[in-house]
């Protein structure tokens, strides 16, 4: 779509040359002042048309940001300098520059928005894959937490207390472990202290 703009800007800017320059031919055979300076304007809006239409090509649909706030600058230079000279089509020619500008400023900030959105999205995908295998990790802990203290509960025999033991050690620091641990350690000595006896 900038292509087609960036195409038309350019051809726009070639028809307002010349029409600077059939201004400035005018204005030398009638050595008119206010002409010369009216056909200096329609150059300068033509050399901003062209300017802008060669980064709106570019740009390739705002994807590039460089050329994309190039042309948007270009244009509202073209529609400042129509603007200060108002006179006849140089009116329709800053309506047109400015239009423009807003065009390729909204494309800006299209861009970047989809950007952080895509953005955001592809972070949040990253992020989502961890969770998951956290939860997962989480759950699996939790369930092997529960069993523990089943077993604890339940336990009688030294090996069983030496093999509960083991499997709270693996918990390493979730919720209550080392105290289960602690726990299973004096009852372990207890265990083995009735053994000797």
């Amino acid at each position: 779509m900038t292509i087609v703009f960036g195409v038309l800007s350019v051809l726009a800017g070639i028809f307002v040359f010349r029409q600077g320059t059939v201004l400035s031919v005018l204005s030398s055979i009638t050595d008119s002042n206010s002409a010369s300076a009216t056909s200096g304007a329609f150059l300068i809006v033509a050399i901003c048309l062209i300017v802008a239409g060669i980064c709106g090509c570019i740009c390739k649909n705002g994807n590039n940001k460089g050329a994309t706030v190039c042309a948007a600058v270009f244009y509202l230079l073209g529609a400042v300098f129509a603007f200060i000279f108002k006179t006849g089509d140089l009116k329709l020619w800053a309506v047109v520059c400015a239009v423009m500008a807003a065009v390729y400023l909204f494309l800006q900030n299209k861009t970047k928005s989809s950007k952080t959105s895509d953005a955001s999205e592809n972070s949040g995908d990253a992020e989502s894959e961890p969770n998951e295998d956290v939860q997962k990790a989480l759950k699996a802990k939790e369930e092997l937490y529960q069993k523990c203290v089943k077993a604890f509960n339940a336990a009688d025999e030294l090996e069983d207390l030496i093999t509960i033991k083991k499997a709270f050690e693996s918990l390493g620091d979730y919720k209550d472990a080392h105290s289960y641990i602690s726990q299973l350690d004096y009852f372990i000595n207890l265990r083995k202290n009735e053994n000797q006896i």
